[in-house]
Formats: C-alpha cells, structure tokens, sequence
C-alpha cells in the first residue's frame, strides 16, 4: 500500500487519471536482493497493487520487465496466473508494461521473438489457461542503449513494430513516424490460440542467416523491488 500511495501521489494534481497509465516498478530482476527467485513476490506485489488502483478509479500497467525478461514459464506460476486472471478481468484499469529492445541498431528483429516481440510468450500462457489476454503497454521499445538507426531505417523497424547522447538522432525519428503512423492503419487480432511468432517476421536481408536462440537478453540489467 505504500509503494501505491508514493507513486500515486508524486503525479501532478492537474493529471487526470483517466487519461494515463501507472507503473509502480521499473524493469524488476527475476531475481531478488538475496539471490532468490522473486517471481511470486512480483505477482503478489502486483495483484494487490492493482486492486488498490481499480478501487480508486486509476490505470495500474504492473512489472515493466526488461528486455529477455521474465523467462515464459514465469508467467505460469500461480501467483503470475492470478494476477492475469484480475488483469484479464479488469482489461482497462489494468495492464501489463513490458520493455523491448532488439540490442542492436542493425535490425529490429535481432533474436526475434525472444527480445522484441516477447509479449506473445505472455498470450500463449493466457491462451493455454483459458485466461482473456490482458491489456500490454509496450512502455519502452527500440534498438540498443547508445544507439539507434538512421531515420528512414528507423522508420521501417517502427512500422514493423532521449536518451542521453542519442536525444538528437532519435528526435529526427519523431516527425517521420507521426507522419506514417497518422496515415497507415495496424489492425491484427489473431484470436486466442493463435500465437505465430512467424507472422511478423521482417524478411530484410540483415535477418537472413541468423538464427534466433530462446534466451534472455545478453545484458541483463536486473533491479529490485522496492
């Protein structure tokens, strides 16, 4: 309850939260401060938190895990299972907030779909349970940490799918990718049962040769919860 009541109340006031999202963690480590497995730790945390959220009229966006994080079987364990269950139930008052990133400027679809497009692995255990997917907000996305392509580059990864030094490079995507997104249209509902990570493969000739391996990201940047 109090981590809710310190994120909640460091919003401005002018803030009207119906028009915005919480996240309460930031990129959380499977692993806890004592080395252990805090998996179920995550779910508790985020069920509760996301009850006090619906009660009080807000949008909760629970994990905002990493890129490569958490493994698939995470999301079956029963306190994981539960939360999705609430979430599934409470489609627009409470989602799940995930981070991808391909870790390279190259192309988008490096290790493909174990780094961006991890959130399928989260649809087909809620599939294999008979869970309702929930809401996921892609709250981070993008290519690597110090880097990112040139803008027409960029722009065909962003249709496929500031930070420090890189604030000037990325801004020259902004206007480009507003322009496209207000003219194209990204309708696909694949239905329940129907996760096909091949469908949006990106056929580009940098992809061809390489091979994705079922791992998590290389550079874990793992962190605690509060």
């Amino acid at each position: 309850a109090v981590s809710w009541q310190l994120n909640r109340d460091n919003v401005p006031a002018v803030l009207e939260k119906e028009y915005y999202w919480l996240e309460t963690l930031n990129e959380p480590g499977r692993y806890g401060s004592n080395g252990e497995l805090q998996i179920e730790r995550l779910g508790q945390f985020s069920l509760a938190t996301a009850k006090l959220a619906v009660a009080e009229g807000y949008h909760y966006a629970a994990f905002a895990f990493s890129t490569g994080v958490p493994e698939p079987e995470d999301w079956e364990h029963p306190a994981m299972l539960e939360f999705l269950r609430y979430a599934g139930e409470h489609p627009d008052q409470v989602g799940v907030a995930l981070h991808e990133y391909s870790l390279t400027a190259d192309y988008i679809t490096a290790g493909y779909p174990y780094l961006v497009g991890r959130f399928q692995a989260l649809f087909a255990v809620c599939d294999k349970y008979g869970i309702p997917r929930p809401t996921v907000l892609i709250t981070e996305w993008g290519w690597e940490y110090s880097d990112v392509p040139e803008p027409t580059a960029g722009v065909e990864d962003m249709a496929w799918a500031q930070f420090g030094g890189i604030a000037q490079r990325a801004h020259l995507l902004i206007l480009p990718m507003r322009d496209y997104a207000t003219s194209h249209y990204f309708i696909y509902t694949p239905g329940i049962g129907e996760i096909d990570p091949s469908i949006f493969m990106q056929p580009t000739p940098t992809f061809l040769y390489l091979e994705s391996q079922p791992m998590p990201t290389p550079f874990p940047r793992p962190q605690h919860m509060p």
